[in-house]
């Protein structure tokens, strides 16, 4: 029997006669019984500051205690106790195993965590109300199919724990030492635990206290409590938005120099609003300890796991690891060693330009990547990344039948690989995850869809709390509206009045309703739940003392909607002004204007009336508004950046400066290309000078390069560059498989013996090949653009059959010795080359036809346009080039390209070939000079040319010049741009 006891209602929980029971017998241990060990540890630190020290006073939880004082006999019994967690997963199993399907209540396709949820809930508050499947009656339900389910249901779970000799927290009563075989001790719970307590676990408790139980009832409840103290301890204000709201609570500390040990910040919303505040805290540098803790996933380790998570839920796309691994989420650095060492950049380059998109299978990509030649340090950054990515692959299954178990234990070793951290909280996330792991290794989790299994936890990640901790010192506390007001401190906010946040839900349970819990007895029902649950909340809050703030935000920025205040803060502001008649309207009244982003209130101005600053967001809004208006702060921006107002005057004038892209070349500065075998020019950088001065310094000079990210489209298998390639490797095979026939046979003719079967074959081939690196997304895309190649092949094959000419060489480098080609335009015009001719066909001896495969459109290679103002330069210089290279490697001493060929042998090019007869070498030789006068002579000014602007990717960094470059462009003045203007010239 519980020995009741009424605290003096003048003293709220801590009361003397809490702390006198607490000294009564002082060799006899004594028990504080709180909802959470947190509670507990306030209170006992609460007596003891209030009225001095206690010796044999120890707190706990009641599952804790009744764990504790059963490990003895299951460990004898070799009993194992369930967590929570691990009785979920045998209701799964018994849902999707074990249910007879004559029971269609619950059909096992639709069985789902959520589902399973419910069903574990159910049963876990029938067990703790002390009630067996052989006691429950069918009729008690609101149907007879229902009832069979949940009492086979609990019958199977019952069942189920004796077989395997497990049992859960509510089977612990019957394996509770007999009476007299428990250490002397009295045990104190507050009335309104005690009486929320279910039939279980007060049996259990009234079984372990043996007549020693003490239950003090509390007696000031909130709001009537706040209203018998000092109207002077009493502030009030509304805010126009949650972080409005935190950081005028912040201002009101710092401005009346309140200690932070002192303040408890009661967050109403705490799910919903703990994060800003979090942020808000770290950013201030303001120490502080959260009651509920924050989400795992503020910490590296939290953000590393949804990382891979992420991942997985995305089908394998790598761009969600690749930006993980570039912010420093994930690390590298376990991959960086070996022989030789890797560099982090230059793996995640490789793992970025590897073209891998999405999906498991594109992964073999980095397979094919580390065994291509010419890129070294690239090809041996994928040997590690496949090497990688094989084995965090391997940890999953290949098919859609995945377990909670595979995910966890996927994750685990992938953070163990990839997120090392020596932080704590870092080491808290891993070891509860590990936790997990290791609980469901004890059950064989049901197979279900990898997005079920995967969402599951990810769920479990999300709701993962880090750094739970109860008030410290030197630190301020935050405190949830479930758990706060019993800190004892002196000084307390009350954040988030509003009616969504204090309403309590009395959502009903969808598996057990109010009425079948009326049936079946010994249960609570929604509106007895939510009563018991307002009425613990109004003792708690009762408890609060010393100067108490309340605050609620009256408009929503985000959602741009009003919020309407709790009744509470209605009823304190009645009591506070003695106005039983106010309503919603006065009370608004009352607290007047909302307090905004900036601080405007009169609590939070210092003691000589000046505002306190927070950041520098305060500093700055402080001096832009003046009066309530926003003032301009251009001028402020002059003076503090006078060279930008420079900068704009030299860019609005007619004059070429230097803030245009006018470069003065000097010393380190100097540009050279002429007889330089240090550097080298592709033909690709001169035309694009020719377009574009700008861009060829932003590409060529600078070296900023385009983000290589591929986009990927579930509708399209190849990218246009994949697909350029494919077409690349038919092309090239056929014709030297061709050529070599025609080699073998020693025909003399100039001119293939074409074979359209081997074609296919060969067609066949490649696609195989490239199936294989790259996976299609569906087997119907792949079938439609089979379709496509076969009809460009085909247009290819037509083309050729017409040819009077015999290929000689393919994908021919323009180099030697692995050094660029010089490449003498006449004797004072020495330039170095790097290129590659796509191919090289012989029309009579000694004499060449180059061509250049294009996969576009051709209606830019008009017939009239030989040089285009110098963007279509590589016909006239590969023709020169490959004519130097002919005759110093020896091929042909005697070589002369006389013709030069866009060719488009796709159904998009319509097999149109643009044939460029080299006969205009002089001009050539006269437009490269003044084209590296240009260059040389530092003039990089964007194009006056808009249309040129359009698939720039620089366009971002430029924004819109050709206006501005203009009446630059017109002025004759501007001598520097006179070399540019003859190479656009140049038709």
């Amino acid at each position: 029997m519980a020995i009741r006891w009424r605290c003096d209602p003048m003293n709220p929980i801590m009361s003397k006669q809490l702390y006198e029971r607490c000294k009564e017998q002082p060799f006899l241990r004594k028990v504080l019984i709180g909802r959470s060990f947190a509670q507990g540890e306030q209170w006992l630190t609460r007596m003891c500051q209030e009225n001095g020290p206690l010796m044999n006073v120890e707190t706990t939880t009641l599952e804790s205690l009744i764990i504790k004082q059963t490990r003895a006999e299951l460990s004898r019994r070799k009993i194992r106790l369930l967590t929570r967690e691990q009785s979920f997963w045998l209701v799964y199993e018994l849902m999707l195993k074990e249910m007879p399907e004559s029971n269609g209540y619950v059909p096992r396709e639709i069985v789902t965590p959520g589902i399973v949820e419910r069903f574990h809930h159910a049963l876990q508050e029938l067990r703790f109300a002390g009630l067996e499947a052989a006691r429950l009656n069918p009729l008690d339900f609101e149907n007879m199919s229902k009832g069979r389910y949940v009492i086979d249901l609990l019958g199977l779970y019952e069942r189920g724990l004796g077989r395997r000799s497990w049992t859960d927290v509510a089977g612990l009563a019957s394996h509770l030492p007999e009476q007299g075989r428990y250490p002397a001790a009295a045990y104190i719970i507050s009335n309104l635990h005690y009486d929320s307590l279910s039939r279980v676990e007060r049996e259990m408790l009234d079984r372990l206290a043996q007549g020693k139980l003490y239950v003090w009832e509390e007696n000031l409840l909130f709001p009537e409590s706040l209203l018998q103290q000092d109207r002077s301890e009493i502030q009030m204000f509304r805010a126009a938005g949650a972080l409005a709201e935190a950081r005028e609570a912040v201002r009101r500390i710092y401005a009346q120099e309140i200690p932070f040990d002192q303040t408890e910040l009661i967050l109403s919303d705490y799910a919903g609003s703990y994060a800003a505040i979090h942020t808000l805290m770290e950013y201030l540098n303001i120490p502080s300890t959260f009651s509920q803790g924050i989400s795992a996933t503020f910490s590296k380790m939290g953000k590393a796991a949804l990382a891979y998570l992420e991942w997985l839920e995305s089908g394998f796309q790598v761009d969600g690891l690749l930006l993980a691994f570039r912010s420093g989420i994930l690390s590298t650095r376990m991959l960086e060693t070996g022989d030789p060492p890797m560099a982090r950049l230059q793996l995640l380059r490789s793992l970025e330009q590897s073209g891998i998109g999405w999906g498991r299978e594109r992964y073999a990509i980095l397979e094919h990547e580390a065994a291509q030649p010419g890129r070294p340090e690239h090809a041996a950054a994928c040997k590690v990344w496949a090497s990688f990515f094989q084995e965090i692959l391997a940890w999953l299954p290949e098919d859609h039948g995945w377990t909670v178990q595979d995910v966890l234990g996927g994750l685990v070793r992938f953070l163990e690989c990839c997120a090392g951290s020596d932080d704590t909280s870092d080491h808290t996330v891993l070891a509860a995850l590990k936790e997990q792991r290791d609980h469901l290794s004890l059950l064989e989790s049901p197979t279900t869809s990898s997005e079920s299994a995967v969402r599951y936890v990810k769920d479990k990640v999300m709701n993962l709390r880090i750094k739970p901790a109860s008030p410290q010192s030197g630190h301020l506390h935050i405190s949830s509206l479930e758990d706060g007001g019993e800190s004892g401190r002196k000084y307390t906010f009350i954040l988030g009045m509003d009616d969504k946040a204090w309403s309590l839900s009395a959502k009903e349970d969808p598996i057990l309703l109010d009425e079948e819990k009326e049936r079946i007895g010994n249960t609570r029902t929604t509106a007895e739940a939510a009563e018991r649950a307002r009425v613990e909340r109004a003792a708690r809050l009762g408890g609060i003392g010393g100067h108490v703030c309340l605050s609620y935000s009256s408009y929503n920025p985000v959602n741009q909607q009003d919020n309407h205040a709790a009744f509470e803060l209605l009823q304190i502001c009645r009591g506070y002004t003695g106005n039983e008649e106010m309503d919603f309207s006065g009370m608004n009244a009352f607290l007047g204007m909302p307090v905004g982003f900036m601080a405007v209130s009169k609590e939070s101005r210092e003691t000589n009336g000046l505002i306190h600053r927070l950041d520098r967001s305060d500093l700055w809004l402080g001096r832009l508004v003046a009066g309530g208006r926003v003032l301009h702060g251009g001028e402020a921006l002059r003076n503090s950046y006078p060279w930008m107002v420079g900068a704009g005057k030299e860019l609005s004038e007619e004059s070429l400066t230097e803030a245009d892209g006018l470069v003065q070349p000097h010393k380190a500065l100097a540009i050279r290309y002429r007889g330089n075998p240090e550097v080298h020019l592709s033909v690709t950088e001169l035309e694009r000078y020719a377009e574009c001065p700008k861009r060829f310094f932003y590409a060529s000079i600078l070296k900023i390069r385009e983000k290589e990210t591929p986009v990927f489209d579930r509708n399209v298998w190849l990218s246009p560059a994949d697909r350029g390639s494919l077409l690349h490797a038919i092309f090239y095979r056929y014709l030297k498989d061709r050529a070599e026939l025609q080699q073998e046979s020693g025909g003399a003719d100039y001119g293939l013996r074409h074979d359209y079967a081997r074609l296919q074959e060969i067609t066949d081939e490649v696609i195989g090949e490239y199936k294989r690196l790259i996976p299609p997304p569906s087997p119907h895309v792949f079938e439609q653009e089979c379709m496509s190649i076969d009809q460009d092949v085909d247009v290819f094959y037509q083309m050729e059959l017409n040819r009077r000419s015999l290929p000689r060489w393919f994908e021919l480098s323009l180099s030697t010795g692995g050094k660029p080609l010089e490449v003498a335009l006449d004797t004072d015009t020495v330039i170095y080359m790097k290129g590659f001719v796509d191919r090289v066909d012989e029309l009579r001896p000694h004499e060449y036809k180059i061509y250049d495969y294009k996969t576009g459109n051709p209606r830019k290679y008009e017939e009239n346009a030989y040089f285009a103002g110098g963007t279509q330069l590589q016909h006239a210089l590969y023709s020169v080039a490959m004519e130097h290279y002919l005759r110093q490697t020896g091929l042909d001493p005697e070589a002369k390209v006389t013709e030069s060929a866009y060719y488009f042998p796709t159904e998009r090019g319509k097999g149109e070939e643009v044939v460029r007869i080299q006969n205009r070498k002089p001009e050539l030789v006269s437009l490269m000079k003044r084209l590296l006068d240009s260059i040389e002579s530092g003039v990089f000014l964007a194009t006056p040319h808009a249309e040129s602007c359009r698939w720039c990717p620089y366009r971002p960094v430029c924004g819109n010049q050709p206006e501005r470059v203009k009446p630059k462009w017109e002025n004759e003045q501007n001598e520097q741009l006179q070399a540019w203007k003859e190479v656009n010239g140049y038709a």
